[in-house]
């Protein structure tokens, strides 16, 4: 998992590399979507911002998907990309002032079925 912190875009750019010789999946419920932002809340997903710990700002309180909402599959020693804006958390620009900041993004890939 590798996760660089992209000031000039206020986002932070994540990506999940492979090392299997499996295709592994994540679930698209605990990856950002394609405008960098979540579909439900996230649990383990903070950013240390200085001494404060700001959870992510779902605009949903809960999602559900009889069956799974679906999952993004890495091809064997391929690379899973996407990003999560700084506005999931709080103010954008306010983030970007802050010299230290660590996004706390545990991502847990599984085997495809």
């Amino acid at each position: 998992m590798e996760i660089i912190d992209n000031l000039d875009e206020r986002r932070f750019d994540v990506s999940l590399a492979s090392l299997d010789d499996h295709a592994i999946c994540v679930s698209k419920e605990s990856w950002p979507g394609e405008s960098g932002g979540f579909a439900g809340p996230q649990d383990y997903t903070y950013l240390q911002v200085g001494s404060d710990r700001l959870p992510v700002r779902s605009a949903l309180s809960s999602i559900y998907c009889p069956g799974g909402c679906g999952e993004h599959r890495v091809a064997p020693h391929g690379v899973l990309r996407g990003f999560i804006t700084y506005g999931e958390f709080a103010d954008a620009n306010a983030i970007a002032a802050e010299p230290r900041k660590e996004l706390h993004f545990p991502v847990i890939p599984y085997y495809c079925r």
